[in-house]
């Protein structure tokens, strides 16, 4: 429900998904107040449009131009679907073309729990004090997730965006990790777990 409270200053329904349990109502979202205001409104996201709902919940946010799976040239899988680098890049070469000014949400998916089958060839950390498992593949699609927002930024400065641009970057939910972050995982974080008794 990070979505409901990001874009429409909503709290989340107790009982359940809002996007399942109030998919028929028309709210005042973010992108429809900036629509009102003269903005051009994106959203994309490289995934099934079904995947919470969202055929129904962003118009109802108010985005003017949806984008999904099928909108993106095809490329590497990471996490759960178009891997970041591959989907922001082909994101940040539509943005010049939007009327100005506009609104983007770009919603990445390769920084995703559970962390299993990060490419090895795209490995570039030495992380050979971490053992294998959540912890490894959380901190190599970090990493990678990390570079694919960083030429995000490259994008916006070279297209002459990035000095009318407000960049925002949040996640929707912790990493799942807290569980199972062991010992001898610890150190990675640079955290010191504290002594039971």
């Amino acid at each position: 429900d990070a979505e409901m409270l990001s874009q429409a200053s909503l709290l989340p329904d107790p009982r359940g998904p809002a996007v399942f349990r109030h998919a028929g109502n028309d709210l005042v979202g973010l992108a429809d107040v900036l629509g009102e205001h003269d903005y051009s409104t994106l959203v994309a996201v490289p995934f099934r449009v079904n995947f919470w709902n969202r055929r129904y919940s962003h118009p109802a946010f108010g985005f003017q131009t949806r984008l999904y799976d099928g909108d993106f040239e095809r490329g590497k899988k990471i996490g759960w679907g178009l891997n970041d680098r591959d989907f922001l890049r082909q994101a940040a070469a539509r943005l010049p073309d939007l009327p100005e000014p506009w609104f983007a949400y770009l919603i990445t998916l390769s920084n995703h729990h559970p962390f299993a089958d990060f490419p090895e060839e795209l490995e570039i950390l030495d992380l050979a004090e971490v053992s294998d498992g959540p912890v490894r593949g959380y901190l190599h699609s970090m990493r990678w997730a990390d570079e694919a927002v960083g030429e995000l930024l490259t994008a916006l400065d070279e297209s002459g965006l990035a000095s009318r641009t407000v960049v925002v970057v949040f996640g929707d939910h912790g990493s799942g990790l807290r569980r199972i972050v062991d010992d001898s995982n610890v150190m990675a974080f640079g955290e010191n777990r504290p002594q039971t008794i």
